[in-house]
């Protein structure tokens, strides 16, 4: 996989934490402004998303006899967690006063993990893809982690300053990118 294919997947995949840390921006920048919340929510997502990307391509690595067409196997989970991602993004969300649960007061550094983990299930399942097309691991993890880091901090700012209305967006077009590297991957 070439550099730019490489920025783009990792792109892709930091938009599901990015939305998240939008909404966290407009919900849990108290007294001390943006930064706090930033540099946790970039550190979380990050590393994260490197951490499970990592964990996924080992898990290929050890399927990898039994898988025959990786390129096929490769579209199929991109293809699905696109699909997912556009299919979020263009669910109705309830307003907070409509039956949704109430936010709580700040951000819990559990509630930060659960949404960590949560939002880097889709890296695991791309690195297992990744395991079995014989990928540059470092350069990967590492590209995936940075890129993660810096939407996820730019993401609270800019959910602290323009609010939370840029989420669903942010998840249709990843979604989108990701299907587009799964046709690549297919036809290539």
């Amino acid at each position: 996989m070439s550099f730019p294919v490489i920025l783009l997947a990792a792109f892709s995949l930091a938009t599901d934490a990015f939305a998240v840390s939008v909404t966290n921006g407009a919900c849990f920048c108290g007294k001390r402004g943006p930064l706090p919340t930033a540099m946790r929510c970039g550190i979380a997502f990050g590393a994260f998303q490197s951490a499970m990307t990592l964990i996924g391509y080992f898990a290929g690595n050890l399927f990898e006899g039994m898988i025959k067409n990786t390129g096929l196997i490769a579209f199929i989970l991109l293809a699905v967690i696109g699909l997912r991602m556009i299919n979020d993004g263009l669910k109705e969300r309830k307003p907070a006063g409509e039956g949704a649960f109430a936010a709580p007061a700040r951000l819990t550094t559990l509630a930060l993990i659960a949404q960590a983990l949560a939002t880097s299930i889709d890296a695991l399942a791309i690195g297992v893809g990744l395991g079995v097309m014989r990928i540059n691991l470092m350069l990967t993890v590492l590209s995936i982690g940075i890129v993660t880091f810096a939407c996820c901090f730019g993401g609270v700012y800019i959910g602290r300053f323009l609010g939370a209305g840029l989420k669903d967006k942010a998840q249709i077009f990843g979604g989108v990118v990701l299907i587009l590297i799964g046709l690549n991957i297919l036809f290539r």
